[in-house]
């Protein structure tokens, strides 16, 4: 192993053994979370927890992207888990050439680039909000292999992290939809402002945090990567019950009125939704089981995995602030209603499915928000808003899971 990449590593990753069983290597995730929470204020609902999970599986399919307004986290988040000596500081002036390295036309010697890929198979980038054409960066998830610095390098094993600021029309752009569905997972951030806040009250850590973030590092080596990742898709398949439940959920989304349309042609999505789940149950201490995923999984995750892919409809964005009592929804409110729709979706295409009892399903699906949309409410009435929203969407009749043929409809028209 190079220099280089023995400076990329930690001592934590170098300790994590490479030839373990699942039990070591749940132990040693378990470990790596208890470092992010000593170091970072979570929200407690698992979303980081599950992003590092992912990462600790390695593969193009669970890469993780965070967005946010500045100062909340993403960064410190990165810093802490892959380490501060591979992030990649996105600028607006970034070109393939500047990302991957390129022969001066004018001596004919080799300029290096920022990205500084190695045996170590991690890719952090900084902002890529900021980045003009995001083309250059679509083949760390396209291809077996990537050429950097006049280097060929592995992507088997890879840990892909970036963050993204809102986009606000100056230096933090849109992401093209083709760039967000190679993220198997989009963690937003910053919707606890509060409680970071209040938490941090009087204290004086920041030093102390930036000494700590500097060290970090706190993934398997690619080898370990390769075992925890296929011991998960091994032992967690999808059921076919699961694989109904894909398509149903996305064309529901797709059905509203609310959310803009989510392609279904896409097999990335489908397959970063899986490695969530497994990640999920990577950092719960589930790698051992034998445990099938089931559409109830997959909802769980549901507003991680698809959260990113979708935005609120031009058409519908006015009435909700009405409804909701605010001239305008700032970007971290439109984010959070986004992924509080995805899981109020999810959790109704699961009882689509004819095992499930839709008893008590008003207050039932509150519960769903509330547990697994990863995005604090700011507002209590955020819940009701967007139920009645969906409740609204289009008309026909009720689908069944697996009935592609008819027009989905969950969320039928409410009577007057």
């Amino acid at each position: 192993m190079s220099e280089r990449s023995q400076y990329n590593i930690s001592e934590f990753e170098r300790d994590w053994p490479v030839h373990a069983s699942p039990n070591e290597h749940s132990r040693y995730v378990a470990e790596g979370i208890q470092r992010i929470e000593s170091q970072l204020i979570l929200p407690g609902d698992d979303r980081w927890e599950t992003a590092y999970g992912a990462l600790a599986m390695g593969g193009a399919e669970a890469s993780v992207l965070t967005e946010g307004d500045p100062g909340s986290g993403k960064t410190a988040f990165g810093n802490i888990v892959l380490g501060e000596v591979v992030r990649v500081d996105v600028a607006s002036t970034d070109v393939a050439e500047t990302l991957d390295g390129y022969i001066r036309p004018t001596d004919g010697k080799f300029n290096p680039g920022k990205l500084q890929l190695d045996e170590a198979q991690k890719i952090y980038l900084n902002e890529i909000s900021h980045l003009r054409d995001t083309g250059p960066l679509h083949k760390y998830w396209d291809g077996k292999t990537a050429s950097t610095n006049g280097s060929s390098h592995d992507l088997e094993n890879v840990a892909i992290y970036a963050t993204t600021n809102f986009a606000d029309g100056k230096r933090a752009k849109f992401i093209d939809s083709a760039l967000r569905s190679r993220f198997g997972i989009t963690v937003l951030a910053g919707d606890n402002a509060g409680e970071v806040a209040r938490a941090l009250q009087g204290q004086d850590i920041a030093d102390t945090r930036k000494a700590e973030a500097a060290k970090g590092g706190l993934l398997p080596p690619t080898k370990a990567r390769k075992a925890i990742r296929e011991t998960l898709e091994t032992r967690h398949r999808l059921s076919r019950q699961a694989k109904e439940y894909i398509t149903d959920t996305i064309e529901n989304i797709n059905d509203t009125e609310l959310l803009l349309p989510i392609s279904l042609s896409d097999r990335r999505i489908s397959q970063g939704w899986q490695q969530a789940v497994r990640a999920n149950r990577l950092v719960e201490g589930g790698i051992e089981n034998v445990t099938p995923i089931k559409p109830e999984d997959l909802a769980k995750v549901a507003a991680l995995s698809l959260g990113g892919l979708t935005s609120l409809n031009n058409a519908t964005r006015s009435e909700l602030q009405e409804q909701l009592g605010t001239m305008k929804l700032s970007s971290i409110e439109q984010a959070i209603i986004v992924r509080r729709a995805i899981s109020a979706v999810a959790f109704r295409s699961v009882l689509q499915q004819k095992d499930f009892v839709k008893q008590g399903e008003d207050e039932r699906i509150g519960h769903f928000m509330d547990n697994y949309a990863y995005a604090q409410a700011p507002n209590g009435r955020i819940n009701d808003v967007v139920v009645s929203q969906l409740d609204k969407s289009g008309s026909g009749n009720t689908q069944k899971a697996g009935d592609h043929g008819k027009k989905s409809r969950i969320f039928g028209r409410r009577s007057k």
